[in-house]
């Protein structure tokens, strides 16, 4: 799998990298797994590295690339530690990776099946529903702010909607932090 996975035109950094590391770009859906990525690294050493791509050029289509996320979207989790490499796609995928593997005494999971559950209610929840809407209004807002047919059909309520649903139809969640 190693040999399919990386080819010449694989970064040198991605390839040759130590422990996890994750490839990505500065953008909301490239920062949750970064943040637990960070909060891994404070609480039990995790070595990990980043490398930064260019999605306006396109990077994440490259032949390279799409051997690690044949879907050819950021961010890509490829775990060097494993023999052979193992890449994981979908952030909410790579937050339940991380916390399988790497948070061994459960510091940001859950040990109660009851609250792990509920957790994962809401992580998918979010992957399906909130997270699509959110890149939506940020894409027709930053990259395409022209009125154009599409954009008129997926307004920039929804998202609004969504934190709404989470926040005042669930208030109990804000409160029963552990």
């Amino acid at each position: 799998m190693a040999d399919y996975l990386y080819i010449d035109e694989t970064p040198k950094e991605i390839k040759e990298a130590k422990g996890v590391h994750l490839i990505t770009q500065n953008t909301p859906n490239g920062q949750a797994t970064q943040i637990l990525l960070e909060e891994l690294a404070d609480t039990y050493g995790l070595e990990w590295g980043t490398t930064l791509i260019n999605i306006m050029t396109n990077e994440q289509k490259k032949e390279w690339f799409l051997r690690l996320n044949a879907n050819g979207r950021i961010p890509v989790l490829v775990d060097n530690s494993k023999n052979p490499p193992f890449p994981v796609i979908e952030t909410s995928a790579q937050l339940l990776y991380l916390l399988k593997f790497y948070d061994k005494d459960d510091k940001f999971g859950f040990k109660d099946e009851f609250e792990r559950n509920e957790a994962l209610q809401w992580l998918f929840f979010w992957h399906g529903g909130g997270a699509p809407y959110q890149g939506q209004v940020n894409h027709f807002s930053r990259a395409a702010p022209e009125k154009i047919p599409c954009k008129e059909k997926n307004p920039n309520h929804v998202p609004h909607e969504l934190f709404s649903l989470n926040l005042l139809n669930f208030p109990h969640i804000l409160t029963t932090a552990p």
